[in-house]
């Protein structure tokens, strides 16, 4: 087996280079080695991030946002021009669709209301009916069963 990386054998299986076996295989050894201490791990090394020169006036926090809010501006403006092209008119509104607009609203209202009294009705008469079917049924208390009866 190369010496390659977690990762590099992660890309090569995802790429279909390797079979599942063959990875399972590859990264148990490479893990192993790395554990036991048979390969040895390279450090990564990233750039420093940029810093600015602190005795520069330029580089000030504030005068920096200034700039770059100017900076957009000025790119805004310039970005895009777009120029008006002819217009036309809206639709002129019939009478017919005037007179809808104003009935829709009590219409709608209307049917909500229908509706609810609806669902109202059908919950009292349900919920009636079901308290009589109750009440009706005879229960049987201690001192109701005669003497010498049972309950079976």
């Amino acid at each position: 087996m190369s010496q390659k990386t977690l990762r590099q054998l992660a890309r090569a299986y995802s790429r279909g280079e390797l079979g599942k076996e063959a990875y399972r295989q590859q990264r148990t050894t490479l893990l192993q080695g790395i554990l036991a201490g048979d390969i040895p791990l390279q450090e990564n090394v990233y750039p420093a991030p940029l810093r600015l020169p602190a005795d520069d006036p330029a580089n000030d926090v504030a005068t920096l946002r200034r700039n770059s809010k100017h900076q957009a501006q000025r790119e805004d403006q310039t970005a895009i021009q777009v120029t008006p092209g002819p217009t036309s008119a809206p639709a002129p509104r019939t009478a017919s669709s005037a007179a809808n607009n104003k009935t829709s609203l009590p219409l709608v209202v209307g049917i909500a209301a229908v509706g609810f009294i609806l669902v109202v009705v059908l919950v009292l008469y349900l919920g009636a009916g079901r308290n009589r079917d109750t009440a009706a049924q005879p229960t049987a208390t201690v001192g109701s069963v005669a003497p010498g009866r049972g309950l079976y």
